[in-house]
C-alpha cells in the first residue's frame, strides 16, 4: 500500500510545479498593467554555480529516485532527499518568477506593483556597494506602506537606479 510518506519527495515536485505555475499567472496579470517592462535579475558566478549544482542535483535524484521505483520496487527514499525539491523551487522561482521589474511609471518589487505617482517618500542612501530605497506608497484600499528595495551598484542595474524617483538620505 503506497502512504503520502513513501512519495513525500514526488508529491513536494508536483506541488512545487503547481505553485510556480499559479505564481507566474499572477505576474503575467501585473506585467499587463506594465507596458514595455523590463526586468532586472543580480547575476554573479557564484550564483550561476548555485544554481546549476541543485539543478543537476535535482536531475539526477530523480532519475535514481524512478530507477529505484519502477526497476528495483523500492518505494523507499533517504528522508534528506526532501531538501532537494525545496531548494529547486526557490532555483527555479529565481529563474522564472524573481528580480525586479519595471516600466517608466512603475516598479514591481516582492508581489507590490508600485505606481510612480502613488509614491509619498522615496529616500536612496548608498551602503556596502548597494543602493538602499525606502518607498513609502499610498496603498489602493487606503493607508500607506513602505518598503525597502535593494539594488546592488552594478551596470546591469544602471537603468534600474535611473527610473526610480527618490531624495538622497
Amino acid at each position: 500500500l503506497l502512504t503520502i510518506y513513501d512519495v513525500l519527495d514526488l508529491f513536494l515536485y508536483i506541488a512545487m510545479f503547481f505553485d510556480l505555475l499559479w505564481k507566474m499567472l499572477r505576474l503575467k496579470k501585473v506585467k499587463k498593467q506594465m507596458p514595455k517592462w523590463k526586468r532586472y535579475r543580480h547575476h554573479s558566478k557564484l550564483k550561476t554555480g548555485v544554481i546549476l549544482t541543485i539543478v543537476i542535483a535535482n536531475g539526477l535524484y530523480l532519475i535514481y529516485r524512478l530507477y529505484q521505483w519502477v526497476i528495483v520496487g523500492n518505494i523507499r527514499f533517504p528522508a534528506i532527499a526532501v531538501v532537494l525539491p525545496l531548494l529547486l523551487y526557490y532555483v527555479l522561482f529565481d529563474i522564472l518568477i524573481g528580480g525586479i521589474y519595471y516600466n517608466r511609471k512603475a516598479i514591481y518589487y516582492k508581489h507590490d506593483l508600485i505606481f510612480f505617482g502613488e509614491i509619498v517618500r522615496s529616500f536612496r542612501e548608498f551602503d556596502n556597494g548597494l543602493y538602499i530605497y525606502y518607498i513609502t506608497y499610498k496603498e489602493k484600499e487606503g493607508g500607506e506602506r513602505e518598503i525597502k528595495v535593494r539594488v546592488p551598484n552594478e551596470p546591469s542595474a544602471f537603468e534600474l537606479l535611473g527610473r526610480i524617483p527618490f531624495q538622497e538620505l
